[in-house]
């Protein structure tokens, strides 16, 4: 049976040194519907992937030069090619070497000789599920995308209402407007410019997380500071940022005297931001009439543990529920809960612990309501 061109079913790219293999296999392989494309040798092969993307690549595992094996780890290693289903044939079948290839993330191992119904059998469930995982990616995509363009469209809408409406009505009812309402509505505008410059700030911290600048920034400012000095800037940068957003909120910062002095290797701008960005989240999850939140310091082992405690109404604490607070752009329920914020703000908080080398724990109080939010960081 003949295919036309528009019944290929995918395109192959096979490198196999012995050309009495390679051109057996290439026909009967271009019978079942594949499209085969031959080298001999792996760096040919790595040509001819600058020129075309196949839909899978077929290798032999010992081959002249560089061998199959490295070959692979060389695709696998590159981002234009590491989605690409790789299939090893060889001769040599030992347990050690099928071992080796499917651990490294070969996706299949055929031994020599081969049985080209179970070869194609193969080819064809390896496409399958590619195809699946597209589809699948896709769909998270879309659904991704979908999510950013709604809390977007919120998160930029709902202070430009207050800017432009407050601006307006100064600029239309200011000699009916007394001095009390002037100032509410110029009150407005100040907190629809800060929750704009807020979301500004979020955007550039993800785009310097992508970038690598937070880690550049981190190896460049990161300095000894003991943990009193860090408490106390973080204390008074919470006066900074969070007092013009919540008109009733207390936090009680907590800390043993023999604690205050011992040292911990910080960048201090992002981790007081990190520390703000979780007592930030604190109150705004405290939805009692005064918003209160504990932030105490313990040592354990070799590690300065900073906890912050509110009386909010939690979070599920399943696998799932935890993955979802840290996705960009993702807040828990919040089809029912109206929260402010885009959602970065765990998802940079934890960056920066991370790349301090500490750990971000959720979890619930021993008792009563809340969230419980550990972050345990390596003494100096």
């Amino acid at each position: 049976m003949q295919y036309q061109a528009s019944d290929i079913i995918a395109h192959i790219l096979f490198i196999e040194d012995e050309l009495s293999v390679s051109d057996a296999l290439r026909e009967c392989l271009e019978l079942r519907g594949f499209e085969v494309s031959v080298v001999q040798r792996a760096k040919d092969a790595i040509t001819l992937l600058g020129k075309i993307t196949p839909d899978l690549i077929l290798s032999d595992f010992n081959l002249p030069g560089l061998s199959g094996f490295e070959f692979f780890k060389e695709i696998k290693s590159n981002p234009l090619w590491n989605s690409i289903p790789f299939l090893f044939i060889s001769g040599e079948s030992t347990p050690e070497i099928i071992n080796a290839t499917l651990e490294a993330g070969g996706d299949y191992f055929v031994k020599k000789p081969i049985d080209i119904e179970e070869l194609s059998s193969v080819i064809r469930g390896q496409l399958s599920q590619t195809k699946l995982k597209e589809e699948s990616s896709e769909q998270r995509l879309d659904a991704f995308k979908k999510r950013v363009v709604h809390t977007l469209s919120h998160e930029f809408r709902t202070p430009l209402v207050s800017i432009t409406t407050g601006s307006e009505l100064l600029l239309e009812e200011y000699d009916a407007l007394d001095d009390a309402q002037i100032k509410n509505l110029l009150t407005s505008i100040y907190r629809g410019g800060q929750r704009l410059e807020r979301l500004v700030e979020d955007f550039m911290a993800i785009q310097q997380m992508d970038t690598g600048e937070t880690e550049a920034s981190f190896k460049q400012f990161l300095a000894p500071v003991s943990v009193g000095e860090m408490l106390t800037r973080v204390e008074d940068e919470v006066q900074i940022r969070l007092a013009h957003l919540y008109n009733n909120f207390e936090v009680n910062f907590a800390i043993e005297d023999s604690l205050s002095s011992l040292m911990i290797n910080v960048c201090a701008p992002q981790l007081i931001d990190a520390f703000v960005r979780l007592i930030d989240n604190a109150c705004k999850f405290t939805l009692t009439e005064k918003r209160i939140v504990n932030f105490n310091v313990t040592k354990e082992d070799k590690s300065i543990v900073f906890k912050i405690r509110d009386w909010g109404k939690g979070m599920p604490l399943d696998c799932s529920s935890q993955l979802q607070a840290v996705t960009p752009f993702t807040q828990i329920r919040r089809e029912v809960h109206e929260q402010q914020g885009c959602g970065l703000g765990l998802t940079i908080a934890m960056h920066y612990i991370k790349i301090h080398g500490g750990e971000l724990k959720l979890g619930r109080p021993d008792e009563g309501p809340g969230m419980l939010v550990s972050v345990s960081l390596p003494l100096a």
